[in-house]
Parts: C-alpha cells; sequence; structure tokens
C-alpha cells in the first residue's frame, strides 16, 4: 500500500471513529433500554450508507456498529431497504 493509501486509510479510521455521520437504526423493546446501531463504512471519504428524505439526526456514536452486509440484512429484514441510500449503486 503506498503512503497516499495508508494517510486515506488513517483518515477514514478517524472520521468513522470520532464523528457522529453514520446512519443509524434506533432499536427500541419494550422493557429494555433503546440501542443505536450503525454502519460505518466509507465510499472513499464519503459515507457508504445515507437515509432518503429528512430523518432527525443524532449527534452521538452508535452503541453498536455492524458490517455493511450485516446493515444490508437488518434494513431488509426490518422493511427499511427501501428507505436507504447506498453510495456504490448507480
Amino acid at each position: 500500500m503506498n503512503l497516499e493509501g495508508v494517510a486515506e486509510n488513517i483518515e477514514v479510521n478517524a472520521v468513522s471513529q470520532y464523528l457522529a455521520t453514520t446512519p443509524l437504526m434506533d432499536m427500541r423493546v419494550p422493557g429494555l433500554h433503546p440501542v443505536t446501531i450503525g454502519c460505518r463504512d466509507f465510499s472513499g471519504r464519503k459515507q457508504r450508507f445515507s437515509w432518503h428524505g429528512k430523518v432527525p439526526v443524532l449527534h452521538d456514536p452508535p452503541a453498536y456498529a455492524v458490517s455493511s452486509a450485516d446493515w444490508l440484512t437488518l434494513t431488509q429484514k426490518l422493511g427499511l431497504a427501501r428507505h436507504l441510500e447506498d453510495r456504490t449503486k448507480g
């Protein structure tokens, strides 16, 4: 890997860990504390996933981060896939 690639990886890791830019799901089950789940996948320097339309923004990082594959599975199983934007799809 060249130095530019290393620098970009460091930048992406820093952004994904310290800024709340990930799309989240706020999971609520009666009798339990709410849990936020997000996906910190970047396409280049931009967040890979986002939600269509106006969605409330939380400025806290998610309690749990999942892989892109798990994020896609969750959105499909919960009927939210149609609201999801994926920057890797043309």
